[in-house]
C-alpha cells in the first residue's frame, strides 16, 4: 500500500461530509486551493461526495475520471459513524464475554455525568442481555491462564448468535489487556465459522477497565457493518472512476488512516469530521503567527470547539457519544447542537428555545423552499438582512426571505407577541449563548482565559456569529480564513497519517522500571515503523513520539507525559508530570509515589503541507457591490455589501458591513474593523470586548 505521501505533482482532495453540506477542498498541481460546497445526501452519502468531485472537476475544466486518475491523495471525513450511534440504526450486536461478566456493560460501574441524577434512566444498552453470552475461560490478573477456552461454550454461543441473526460480534474477555491469547483464539473460531464482523477488545482498546473496554468494543461492533459497507462502496465508486491510490479517512485523534484499517476500527471515526480542524489550525498558527487559538466551527447542524493552546491541541483518552463510553484517543472537541439549520420555537410557557435539533439537508431551513416549516437560525439571519435573498452557494439552493418570515412570524413572533425582527434577533442571540457556553466549557471552566486567545471562525455559519461571540468571550481579535466555509475539508488535505500503539504496563516510577520499559518501547516503535513503511513513508517523513501514562498511587485517572525514552531523566519525567497535574487539578503531591500504568508510541507519517501563499498587492479600491438594510442592535442600518474576492490586500474597513465569500458570509458589526492580510484572509478587530 504505497504512495500515501503527497509529492506535490498531482491533485489532492479533502472531502468533509456534514449533516447539511458536503465540503470539498481541492489543492491543484500549483498548490492553489479551490473550495466547493454542495448539499449533503444523507440517505446516500456517496452521491454527495461524487457530486462535489464532479463540481471540482468541472471547475478545473477536466472530466471526473481525469481528475481522479491524477489525484495523489483523497482524505475523507464523515459523520456516518456518529450518526449511526446517535440515530440508533447500527447493527444487531452479540457480546462474548467471560462467564459471570455479562452484566458489566449494563452496570456501567455506576458512572453518571451527574452523580445525583439517580432517577434519570441510562441510555439503553446496545446489546440486550440475551445476546451477552458468557464463555468458560479465565486469565488471572498476572496474565496467566487459569481456565482454558471451552470450545463447547464457544460453539454453543455461536449457534445461538446465528439463530438470533446477529450481524456483528464483540469479544471482550476478562484481563485480555494483559494476555490476549484467549480473545485471539475465540476470534479465530468465529472467523473460521464465517462471521463477517468481529471486534476483539484487546486489538481495539487494550486498556484496564472491564466496562470501558467492553463498551468500546460494543460501539465498534455496532457501527462496523454500516460504516464498512459505506466506505467500501465509496472506495469502489472512486476506483471505478479512475482513482488508484488508497482512500484515507480522518480519525478521532486528527490523524488519517487507510480505509482497510478504518473498516476494522470504525469507532476511531466517531469524531472524524470535527477532528480534521486540527490540521487547519496548525496551518493558521504558522501563517498568522499566533499559537493560542480557539476554533469555532459552525456548520449547518452543529458547532465544534477546539482549543489550540501554546501550539498544541489537547488529546483525551476517552469520550462519550450518545451517552456511550468510548475508550479511544481523540482530539478534545466539544460539540453542541448549534448551527445554521438549528430549529427554534417557543413552548407553552412562552419561552423561546433554540436547538439542539436541526433541519438537516432535507428538508432544510424554511427559506430553502424544500418543505421545511420550522424556523431556523438561517431563516433568522436572512430576515435580518445578513444573508442575501436569492441563490446561495453553488446556486442549487435559493433563499426565500418570505418563507423565512412566515416561519418565524407564525411559530415565534406571534406566539410571543413581538416583532418578526425581535424574534429573529432572539433566535440568533440564544443560539450564540449555546456557542459561548461551549467555548467556556473548554476554557473558563478549565482555568483558561479566552481573552488571551484569537478566535478562529470556521464553517459556513461561523463568520456570521464571530463578532458577537468574541465580544462576549473578551477576545479582541477574530481570524477568518477565506476558506472558513470548508475549514475541516482543508484540514484534511494537510493531516498526517497517525498510528497509536499502546500497552498496559504497571510499575512504580523509578530507575529500574524505566529500564524495564525499553523493551516494550522498542517493540512498539518497530510496529510503528513497519506500519509507516507499508504506507510508503521514507525515513525523513516518519516521526515517532513516546509517552508514559502516569498517576499518583491510589488515583484512577492518569496523565499522558511526553518523554524522550533515551534522554529524559527520571527527575524530568516526575517534574513534567507534576507540572501537568498541578495545571489540571491545582495541586501536586511532593515526594508521593508515581505509578506507570501505560506505554504509548505515536507513529506519524508526514505529508507535504499546503500553506497560504502571500498574495500580490494591487491598487484596487474596495468598492461595495450594493447596500441593503441589515439589523444590528435593535435597528436596521444601511450596510455596504462587499464581494470578498474583489477586496485588495491590507485594506481596512469599518463596520457595519457584510462580506460575501463563495462558502460563507462575514458579518462586521458597527464600530468593528476588518482587515485583509497578506494571505487574503481576514482579521476582525472587535470593539467593547469584555
Amino acid at each position: 500500500m504505497k504512495s500515501i505521501p503527497h509529492e506535490g505533482n498531482n491533485y489532492r482532495l479533502g472531502i468533509d461530509v456534514g449533516g447539511t453540506f458536503t465540503d470539498l477542498v481541492l489543492v491543484d498541481k500549483k498548490n492553489n486551493i479551490h473550495i466547493h460546497k454542495v448539499a449533503s445526501t444523507p440517505s446516500v452519502p456517496n452521491e454527495g461526495v461524487l457530486k462535489a468531485i464532479e463540481l471540482a472537476a468541472a471547475d478545473q475544466g477536466i472530466a471526473l475520471q481525469d481528475l481522479l486518475s491524477q489525484c495523489e491523495m483523497i482524505v475523507h471525513g464523515s459523520t456516518i459513524a456518529t450518526n449511526c450511534v446517535l440515530e440508533g440504526n447500527g447493527a444487531k450486536v452479540a457480546l462474548l464475554c467471560t462467564e459471570g461478566f455479562r452484566d458489566s456493560l449494563s452496570i456501567r460501574r455506576g458512572i453518571r455525568d451527574d452523580a445525583w441524577a439517580h432517577r434519570i434512566p441510562y441510555t439503553p444498552v446496545l446489546v440486550p442481555r440475551h445476546l451477552r453470552i458468557g464463555l468458560r475461560e479465565r486469565i488471572d490478573k498476572h496474565g496467566k491462564e487459569t481456565t482454558r477456552v471451552d470450545h463447547t461454550s464457544v460453539t454453543s454461543a455461536l449457534s445461538y448468535i446465528k439463530q438470533e441473526r446477529s450481524e456483528s460480534v464483540a469479544v471482550c474477555l476478562f484481563n485480555s489487556f494483559i494476555n490476549d491469547s484467549h480473545e485471539r483464539e475465540v476470534g479465530s473460531i468465529l472467523e473460521a465459522e464465517g462471521v463477517d464482523w468481529v471486534t476483539l477488545s484487546s486489538e481495539l482498546a487494550p486498556i484496564m477497565g472491564e466496562y470501558e473496554r467492553t463498551s468500546t468494543a460494543v460501539i465498534n461492533a455496532y457501527v462496523t457493518p454500516r460504516v464498512g459497507a459505506y466506505l467500501k462502496a465509496l472506495e469502489e465508486s472512486l476506483r471505478g472512476n479512475g482513482y488508484q491510490k488508497p482512500l484515507l479517512i480522518v480519525q478521532n485523534n486528527a490523524g488519517v488512516q487507510t480505509i482497510s484499517t478504518a473498516i476494522k476500527r470504525p469507532a476511531t471515526l466517531l469524531l472524524s469530521g470535527p477532528a480534521a480542524a486540527v490540521g487547519a489550525l496548525e496551518t493558521i498558527s504558522e501563517t498568522a503567527g499566533r499559537d493560542s487559538l480557539i476554533s469555532m466551527e459552525i456548520g449547518g447542524t452543529s458547532c465544534d470547539v477546539i482549543v489550540f493552546n501554546a501550539g498544541e491541541v489537547a488529546i483525551t483518552d476517552a469520550f462519550s457519544i450518545g451517552d456511550y463510553h468510548v475508550a479511544l484517543s481523540a482530539t478534545d472537541v466539544h460539540t453542541v447542537g448549534a448551527g445554521g439549520g438549528t430549529i427554534a420555537g417557543c413552548d407553552s410557557a412562552g419561552l423561546l428555545w433554540v436547538g439542539p435539533k436541526g433541519a438537516g439537508a432535507i428538508p432544510g431551513p424554511a427559506c430553502y423552499g424544500g418543505g421545511g416549516q420550522a424556523p431556523t437560525v438561517t431563516d433568522a439571519q436572512l430576515l435580518l438582512g445578513r444573508l442575501r435573498d436569492g441563490p446561495f452557494s453553488d446556486g442549487s439552493i435559493i433563499l426565500n426571505i418570505e418563507l423565512a418570515r412566515q416561519a418565524i412570524r407564525s411559530q415565534v413572533a406571534q406566539p410571543l407577541h413581538i416583532t418578526d425582527e425581535h424574534a429573529a434577533a432572539g433566535i440568533i442571540s440564544l443560539m450564540e449563548q449555546t456557542v459561548i457556553q461551549a467555548i467556556e466549557a473548554k476554557t473558563v471552566q478549565l482555568g483558561v482565559d479566552p481573552r488571551k486567545f484569537t478566535l478562529v471562525a470556521g464553517g459556513g455559519s461561523g463568520p456570521m456569529h464571530a463578532a458577537s461571540v468574541a465580544k462576549h468571550l473578551g477576545c479582541r481579535e477574530v481570524y477568518i480564513p477565506r476558506l472558513a466555509g470548508a475549514l475541516c475539508a482543508f484540514g484534511m488535505t494537510v493531516s498526517d497519517t497517525k498510528h497509536e500503539l499502546f500497552r498496559v504496563h504497571l510499575a512504580e516510577l523509578g530507575e529500574y522500571s524505566l529500564k524495564s520499559t525499553q523493551g516494550i518501547f522498542d517493540n512498539l516503535v518497530a510496529q510503528g515503523e513497519e506500519l509507516l513503511e507499508k504506507e510508503g513513508f521514507n525515513t525523513l517523513q516518519k516521526r515517532l513520539d513516546t509517552e508514559l501514562d502516569l498517576r499518583y498511587t491510589g488515583q484512577i485517572s492518569h496523565i499522558r507525559v511526553k518523554i524522550d525514552r533515551r534522554l529524559t531523566s527520571l527527575a524530568d519525567i516526575r517534574r513534567n508530570f507534576e507540572v501537568i497535574h498541578e495545571k489540571l487539578y491545582g495541586y501536586r503531591h511532593l515526594n508521593a509515589i508515581i505509578e506507570i500504568v501505560g506505554i504509548r508510541v505515536l507513529a506519524y507519517g508526514k505529508v507535504t503541507k499546503v500553506s497560504f501563499d502571500k498574495k500580490t498587492r494591487t491598487n484596487i479600491i474596495a468598492t461595495p457591490i450594493n447596500t441593503r438594510k441589515v439589523y444590528f442592535f435593535d435597528q436596521f442600518h444601511k450596510t455596504p455589501i462587499y464581494q470578498g474576492k474583489t477586496l485588495p490586500l491590507e485594506v481596512q474597513l469599518a463596520g457595519p458591513l457584510i462580506i460575501e465569500e463563495d462558502t460563507t458570509t462575514i458579518v462586521v458589526e458597527p464600530d468593528d474593523y476588518i482587515t485583509v492580510d497578506h494571505f487574503g484572509n481576514y482579521i476582525l478587530s472587535v470593539s467593547d470586548a469584555t
